[in-house]
């Protein structure tokens, strides 16, 4: 008789005292009409027969018996899991099992992915996705870019309301500043103010810090001809802050408690804001929650 038969099979292969064992795990066969026939009459003894002769054939895979090696799963053979490999080398057995050398013959390469940055808003202390009506819009040196809500947290910034509620606290800090003193000079280094957590607290398990925020000043000239150096922050963690001016050859630390304030439910602001005032070159900083 002649016939054509394609015939698949899937094998375990394993190691017992330094002898190499194939069982045959599942065959698949597909063949002319011809075939069929003859494995129907004889019992399935075409199947035996082809399934009798794998073992043998795997004998001698490092002869190049096989110029072609499927990797697959074991328990569930699909495309989704599988590569097309060539065997590269002998069959080698190991310590631990059996190994065959093989190359891949279909190789993908990796793509360059760029992390999906959450924009956060230096002054407003919240950060953003990509697509958020107000995430989107931060520009400039406003702007400051996180890899995860994890790293945005533990910078102490805020989960947006709108597009990141599940990471949203409502309770916030809110400082507002006022310095007193002459007009800055081109020969005097500019007005400097920096506070600094002093808190362990968490938030959604996250620890905070070490947290920074440099304040930018706006003056403003009084009658008197000193100059009002004024500078607010929103956002901030309630708790305690460390405060540090540096002011020509005079500086000052301070550690404020940061009072807490939010929203209600009808939009009204309850809590406090905390204000600090101060004479540039004094020795101590008023503080007040209001």
């Amino acid at each position: 008789f002649d016939t054509d038969v394609t015939f698949k099979a899937w094998i375990r292969l394993s190691v017992d005292g330094g002898n190499v064992h194939v069982e045959v795990a599942r065959t698949q066969q597909a063949g002319d009409t011809l075939s069929d026939v003859l494995d129907l009459f004889s019992g399935g003894y075409i199947t035996r027969l082809l399934e009798n002769a794998i073992p043998k054939a795997v004998g001698s895979v490092g002869g190049g018996a096989f110029a072609q090696v499927a990797m697959f799963a074991d328990n569930l053979p699909s495309d989704k899991y599988a590569a097309s490999a060539t065997a590269s080398g002998s069959i080698r057995i190991y310590a631990n099992g059996l190994g065959i050398p093989v190359e891949i013959t279909a190789r993908q390469a990796p793509e360059r992915l760029k992390p999906a940055y959450l924009h956060g808003h230096v002054v407003s202390r919240e950060f953003h996705v990509t697509g958020c009506q107000y995430g989107d819009v931060i520009r400039g040196s406003n702007l400051r870019r996180f890899v995860s809500w994890q790293q945005a947290i533990a910078s102490g910034f805020n989960g947006c309301a709108t597009c990141q509620p599940q990471y949203n606290v409502a309770v916030e800090g809110r400082v507002r500043i006022e310095l007193t003193g002459p007009p800055p000079s081109a020969d005097h280094r500019p007005l400097k103010l920096t506070a600094s957590y002093a808190g362990s607290a968490k938030r959604f398990g996250v620890p905070l810090g070490p947290l920074s925020v440099e304040f930018r000043f706006t003056g403003v000239q009084s009658s008197s001809g000193d100059v009002v150096y004024a500078a607010s922050a929103d956002g901030l963690v309630p708790g305690p802050w460390s405060f540090s001016v540096e002011w020509r050859d005079w500086s000052k630390a301070q550690t404020v408690e940061v009072a807490r304030s939010w929203n209600d439910s009808a939009g009204q602001r309850q809590g406090h804001s905390t204000f600090i005032a101060g004479t540039l070159g004094d020795a101590n900083l008023t503080v007040t929650h209001r």
